[in-house]
């Protein structure tokens, strides 16, 4: 993906995950001068993306900082799907479908609790999609030992087949920039 150095967050992120910034700012997406700002309903913390990097923070500095974005409604369907990144959860949602993002990545745990709320509000089953690495793959059995433990049933969907490894393809983002049909999905 190219953009221009004087590209504003909004611009930035709009060629960085194919998508129009309307349906970000429809999740709680905003953003500032240097960084795209993911919010939460019930907190006041946010999570930085920063402007033409990969590298994050969290602001203020000492609150919880939640485990999946964006928050999850009072009442879910029975299948949701979970990420390991706000742009594939942004992608799956483009496509229709009720997803949230691991915020603090793929080596991070949950907790069992997280997993026993989500099954008092509809869950029954959870799609892990991870990135193709071992880390994101590594993660997502993890994940899915705390889902399994809360009564719902986790499935680890492997992407691999959809990308193409030779172009250093390695998760749901990469696959929409470059194929853009949802008939994919």
């Amino acid at each position: 993906v190219t953009f221009s150095d004087r590209s504003s967050p909004i611009q930035w992120w709009e060629a960085y995950t194919g998508l129009a910034w309307e349906e970000w700012e429809k999740l709680g997406v905003s953003s500032d001068s240097k960084n795209v700002l993911f919010t939460w309903r019930s907190s006041e913390v946010v999570k930085l993306r920063h402007h033409k990097s990969k590298e994050f923070s969290w602001s203020p500095e000492g609150l919880s900082r939640p485990h999946l974005w964006p928050e999850p409604e009072a009442e879910l369907p029975a299948e949701i799907w979970i990420t390991e990144g706000e742009t594939d959860c942004g992608v799956l949602r483009h496509l229709g479908l009720t997803a949230f993002a691991r915020t603090k990545g793929a080596g991070s745990k949950t907790g069992v609790a997280l997993w026993h709320q989500l099954y008092g509000r509809g869950v029954r089953v959870v799609y892990l999609t991870p990135d193709a690495d071992p880390a994101g793959l590594e993660g997502a059995r993890e994940v899915a030992l705390e889902i399994g433990e809360a009564s719902i049933t986790p499935i680890v969907v492997d992407i691999g087949s959809l990308l193409n490894s030779v172009i250093g393809e390695k998760d749901l983002r990469d696959v929409w920039l470059r194929l853009r049909d949802t008939s994919i999905m």
